[in-house]
C-alpha cells in the first residue's frame, strides 16, 4: 500500500532542502517499510543537494537512518513488522565481492547507493503549513539514495541496507534504551572512522596513526585507535581550534592546528614519532593541498587513506618518482571497509562499553531544523547532527 510521508526533498535548484509532504508508492520485492525514529546528517547528503556528487535530483536524500519496520514487502522473509533496524548502505548480495563478505566492494556499489535505484512517480500534497513547502504536482523522484532515503518520517528501504538490532542488546547501565539518534548514528560516518582503522590500518603497538580532518569521521577514526587498537600515538590535524579540543578529549596524544602551515605540520608529526614520521594517515577532508601534506608525514612503507574524495575536478598530483622514493602507499577505501551486518552490532557493543565514546557527542534536532543543524555543523561547533522524527 501506499504511504504518506513528510519529506525534506532535495530538487537541485539552488536549494538544498524543501519540506514537502509526499506519497510513496507500494513495497517492491526485497523492500521493507520503515517509520524513521531518528537520521543523522552527513557531508555526503549536502553535497549530492548542491550537485557535487552523481545523485539523481530531485530526491528524498538522508543515508543515516535508525527506526522500526512497519511494513515488509513481497518476498522478504529475514525481517518483520516490529522490528528495530540501523540503516546503511545498500548492496546486491550476488556479486563476487559480495559473496566474499566485502559489500563495499560491490560492483553495483555507485548504482545502488548514490545513483539511487527507485525512481518513480511520487504525488506531492499541498501542506496546511506556511513554512512547508507547497506542492500538489507529481514528480518523478529518486527515493533509494544508499538504498533507504530517510529525511523522512517514512521509507521504503531496501533489505540489504538493514541491520536487524536484538533489543536486548540496546539497554544502557541505566536499564533505558541506547536513544534513537545514537543509534542512527553508526550507520555511515562513525563506522567510516572506525571501520578504516580497524579494518584497514590494525595498527599493532607502538604504531603511529594520523588522521587529517577531526569532525565525525575523525573523531570515529580517533576514538577507535585509542580504544581498540594498539597504537601509541594519534595524531590529530585540523584547522578548528575547537575540534582539535575535542579530539583530544577522544585520545589524540598530539593536536596540530594546520593553519601554522604545511611544513609545520609535517616537521611537529616528524618529532612526535622519534623522526620517522606516521605508519598510518587517514584524511577525512578531500582537500588536495591536505592531501599532499598527509603523504608527506608518512614514514617509510607507511600508507595514506583517503575516505572522502575531493571536490569534482580536484586531482591529487602524486609522483611515481615519490611514491618510489618515499616508499609509501596511497590508498581508497569506502565505508570503513565494514560489513554492516556484522560491524554495526560490534560497534553498538563497544559505545555500551565504554569504548567508543564519540557516539555521546551526537546532538539532537528536531526534524524541521534540518538547515539550522547544518549551519552549526558548519562552525564546527557540533560534531554530530542528527534529526529526531516525531
Amino acid at each position: 500500500m501506499s504511504q504518506e510521508t513528510t519529506s525534506w526533498v532535495s530538487h537541485g535548484n539552488g536549494t538544498r532542502f524543501a519540506l514537502q509532504q509526499v506519497k510513496l508508492g507500494p513495497l517492491k520485492a526485497d523492500e521493507v517499510r520503515v517509520k524513521l525514529k531518528a537520521t543523522g546528517i552527513c557531508h555526503t547528503d549536502i553535497l549530492a543537494a548542491d550537485g557535487d556528487l552523481p545523485a539523481q535530483l530531485p530526491a528524498i536524500l538522508g543515508h543515516e537512518g535508525a527506526g522500526e519496520i512497519v511494513e515488509v514487502g513481497p518476498g522478504v522473509s529475514n525481517l518483520q513488522e516490529g522490528d528495530r533496524v540501523v540503516l546503511s548502505f545498500a548492496s546486491c548480495s550476488s556479486c563476487h565481492s559480495c559473496l566474499s563478505g566485502v559489500p563495499t566492494a560491490c560492483s553495483e556499489f555507485l548504482a545502488l547507493n548514490l545513483m539511487g535505484t527507485r525512481t518513480e512517480n511520487v504525488h506531492t500534497i499541498p501542506s496546511t503549513s506556511a513554512e512547508d513547502q507547497q506542492g500538489n504536482d507529481t514528480i518523478s523522484l529518486t527515493t533509494k539514495f544508499f538504498g533507504q532515503s530517510t529525511f523522512a518520517t517514512f521509507a521504503n528501504v531496501n533489505v540489504r541496507s538493514c541491520v536487524k538490532l536484538n533489543p536486548e542488546s540496546l539497554k544502557l547501565a541505566s536499564g533505558d534504551d541506547v536513544p534513537w539518534a545514537r543509534l542512527a548514528s553508526l550507520g555511515c560516518g562513525f563506522m567510516t572512522g572506525s571501520g578504516t582503522v580497524l579494518n584497514v590500518c590494525k595498527p599493532g603497538p607502538g604504531s603511529s596513526i594520523g588522521v587529517f580532518g577531526v569532525g565525525a569521521v575523525g573523531l570515529a577514526a580517533i576514538a577507535a585507535a585509542r580504544n581498540l587498537s594498539a597504537a601509541s600515538s594519534i595524531i590529530a590535524v585540523d584547522i578548528s581550534q575547537p575540534k582539535l579540543d575535542v579530539a583530544a578529549s577522544m585520545g589524540a596524544t598530539l593536536c596540530f592546528n594546520s593553519r601554522q602551515g604545511n611544513d609545520a605540520c609535517i616537521q611537529a608529526i616528524k618529532d612526535a614519532t622519534g623522526g620517522r614520521g606516521l605508519d598510518f594517515a587517514i584524511d577525512t577532508t578531500g582537500n588536495v593541498n591536505v592531501i599532499g601534506t598527509m603523504l608527506r608525514c608518512l614514514t617509510a612503507y607507511g600508507t595514506g587513506i583517503q575516505i572522502a574524495g575531493p571536490s569534482s575536478g580536484k586531482n591529487v598530483e602524486v609522483h611515481p618518482s615519490f611514491m618510489v622514493n618515499a616508499a609509501v602507499t596511497y590508498r581508497g577505501i569506502i565505508m570503513g571497509a565494514a560489513n554492516p551486518q556484522l560491524y554495526i552490532p560490534a560497534l553498538l557493543d563497544y559505545y555500551l562499553q565504554g569504548r567508543f565514546p564519540v557516539v555521546d557527542l551526537v546532538k539532537e534536532y528536531h526534524y524541521r531544523d534540518l538547515n539550522v543543524a547544518i549551519e552549526e555543523m558548519k562552525t564546527g561547533s557540533v560534531v554530530k547532527a542528527v534529526l529526531v522524527w516525531d
